[in-house]
Formats: C-alpha cells, structure tokens, sequence
C-alpha cells in the first residue's frame, strides 16, 4: 500500500482530514460538554443571585394581619372582598408598584388593574420604622 499524505489537497485527503478532525473531536466531547454545562450553570446562579434582590415573596395573610414580627415580603388576602384582593407589602418595595400586580396577575393566573396604594400607619407606640403598604386589586373582566 502506497503512503497517503492526509495533509496533501486533493478530494481523498480531504475525506481523511475529516476523519481525523471527528476522532480527535470525539476523545473530549465529554470534557467539552461538561464544561459547557458547568459554564452555564455558573451563568445561571450568578442571573439569580442578581435577580434574588427583585424577588417577590408570597405569603398567605396570617387571621389577625401582619405584624412587626412577620417577614418582609407580600401578604396576599386569600378571600376576596367584593371582587376585590387586598395585598401588604411588609417592608420596603423591590420594584415599582405596577410590578406587583403584575405578579399578583401571575400568581393567581388571573389580570389584576389597582384600586388604591396606601401606607398603612403604625401605632403610636410601635418602635419601628418599617413600612407597610396595603394595595387593592381587582380583576380585569
């Protein structure tokens, strides 16, 4: 058999440097695409970690209302009166007030238009200077 030099032109050669490029392709696939998948992963967390600030969390309303000592987030009313969904917002807002009833809207799968805004006051004698906001919401028909 003649030597074939896979680095000459010509149509055989270039079917044998493909051969070649797949080969060698093939032994680190595997290294590659782990890389790749940790790659982004590592995108990934760092996305939510960035976005974790501007999280909205739900929570049910508790029977006697929110107090001091419940956690900053959103206290979501789970009965609605007349139509109408109550939301307290304990603590300051992440993001604007139209962006919480868009997630109320997609929280209960449902469009929401606001009612009202309005800052909830503290009793006299409460020592804290945390906010609570109460937004009323109704369904779009």
């Amino acid at each position: 058999m003649a030597f074939n030099n896979i680095d000459a032109p010509g149509e055989g050669n270039r079917r044998a440097r493909r051969a070649v490029a797949v080969i060698q392709r093939k032994a680190g696939a595997e290294g590659r695409l782990a890389a790749a998948k940790s790659k982004r992963q590592r995108k990934m967390a760092r996305s939510f970690e960035k976005d974790l600030g501007k999280t909205i969390l739900f929570y049910a309303m508790p029977i006697d209302g929110v107090t001091l000592r419940d956690p900053d987030g959103a206290y979501l009313n789970p009965t609605p009166v007349k139509g109408q969904r109550q939301l307290v917002i304990a603590g300051a807002f992440k993001v604007s007030l139209d962006h919480y009833v868009n997630a109320i809207g997609l929280f209960l799968k449902t469009k929401f238009k606001l009612i009202s805004s309005e800052e909830l006051p503290l009793m006299e004698n409460a020592l804290s200077d945390r906010i609570f906001t109460s937004i009323i919401v109704e369904p779009i028909e």
